[in-house]
């Protein structure tokens, strides 16, 4: 995966004032595909994982 379509989402999410969808993000980057965005927030939450951050991502309803 890309890391800067990581880097990119990963700004989304911590400049945004509420929780944002995979759909939604897929809606703002519509070259990537759903699939790829999922993959790297998957891939965002397995980096916090290892380096021990704070915080982490859950999927909102």
């Amino acid at each position: 995966m890309s890391k800067n379509l990581n880097s990119i989402i990963e700004a989304l999410l911590f400049t945004s004032d509420r929780p944002l969808s995979a759909y939604e993000i897929h809606s703002w980057l519509a070259d990537e595909t759903l699939s790829n965005i999922k993959n790297a927030l998957e891939e965002l939450q397995s980096e916090y994982d290892t380096m021990g951050r704070s915080f982490v991502l859950k999927e909102v309803a």
